[in-house]
């Protein structure tokens, strides 16, 4: 994602942000979602062990975004790929797992407020 006008400082703290949101998702889903929904058999297996195999990979280009220097030239290259991996991910999410989660008969709200107070013991 190419981005003209911004500094390689902001360019740095956007991506160093956006990375620290990630991983605080990917954990979430890997402790809450995904186990919920794997005990509810409200998915096939095959479905969510390819969610963690694309949970694994959008994890390996976040550890190698935060290590790469904004100055390398693969910097672009990374956040592209980081860009196309997420909008990939979150389709398959609002279009397959959510209405099969909603389908579930699992306590989402519960679900979700169980979520919300993870979510907050990882941001302290």
């Amino acid at each position: 994602m190419r981005m003209p006008g911004i500094t390689v400082r902001q360019k740095k703290k956007l991506a160093g942000a956006a990375c620290r949101l990630l991983r605080v998702h990917s954990q979430l889903e890997w402790e809450f979602f995904y186990p919920s929904l794997r005990r509810a058999s409200a998915l096939d297996d095959d479905f969510l062990d390819a969610a963690r195999v694309e949970h694994r990979t959008l994890d390996e280009l976040v550890v190698e975004l935060s290590h790469t220097d904004p100055h390398n030239g693969a910097y672009a290259s990374k956040i592209d790929a980081l860009a196309m991996y997420l909008a990939h991910h979150f389709r398959e999410e609002e279009t397959k797992l959510f209405p099969r989660a909603r389908a579930s008969g699992l306590d989402l709200r519960e679900l979700g407020r169980r979520i919300a107070d993870r979510k907050a013991q990882l941001k302290d």
